[in-house]
């Protein structure tokens, strides 16, 4: 994936699968000049930072019931 892609999809009113080594993430945020996201791992419940071109838009629009 690319930076604008990930800015697209985090501007979306959809909740767009994104997948980083094949688990469900949400974007919590990017930093352009590094090239790095802030991802939270739904399933696993961990945050990390992530090389962008690491993260797979599946192209999916999916139901996501997250609790904090």
């Amino acid at each position: 994936m690319d930076i604008q892609r990930v800015k697209e999809i985090m501007n979306s009113s959809a909740n767009i699968e994104v997948l980083y080594n094949y688990h469900p993430v949400w974007i919590d945020g990017v930093d352009d000049k590094a090239a790095i996201v802030k991802v939270r791992i739904l399933d696993m419940r961990e945050e990390v930072y992530v090389p962008v071109e690491d993260l797979v838009d599946t192209g999916k629009v999916i139901n996501i019931d997250y609790k904090h």
